[in-house]
């Protein structure tokens, strides 16, 4: 079974919406994803998280702090998943999903800079995340 990157972050973030096929897969085959699944969970905890009004005060004051707006160009990330599954399954055709989600995720030359896009049929969730 082919695993992708968009299947590990709906198995962290939106279980309800992932194929119960692939959902059992994972868990039973947590060990191969345990990195990405802990690293999808620890963002989950930090966006779950609420930040208390003396952090916001900081935030805007580094932002108005700094002079000129830096821009950065991100290039698209494409992984290859390995398939970690040489047996044959066979299973009746379900119904179709018609929310359409997809992933992407893209990254700067110089892997400074991480964005996650989540595009869903009616929204975008953007992430960013920075070494710094």
């Amino acid at each position: 079974m082919v695993i992708t990157e968009k299947d590990i972050f709906m198995f962290v973030f939106f279980k309800e919406n992932l194929a119960k096929v692939k959902f059992d897969y994972i868990l039973e085959n947590s060990k191969n994803f345990e990195d990405k699944i802990k690293f999808l969970r620890e963002m989950l905890n930090e966006v779950s998280t609420k930040l208390p009004p003396h952090i916001w005060t900081k935030i805007k004051n580094k932002i108005s702090k700094t002079s000129e707006p830096k821009l950065f160009l991100l290039q698209k990330k494409n992984f290859i998943q390995t398939k970690s599954n040489k047996n044959l399954v066979l299973a009746a055709d379900s119904q179709t999903n018609t929310e359409i989600l997809t992933t992407d995720t893209f990254i700067d030359k110089d892997s400074n800079f991480i964005a996650k896009v989540i595009t869903h049929s009616e929204s975008n969730n953007i992430y960013l995340f920075s070494k710094e």
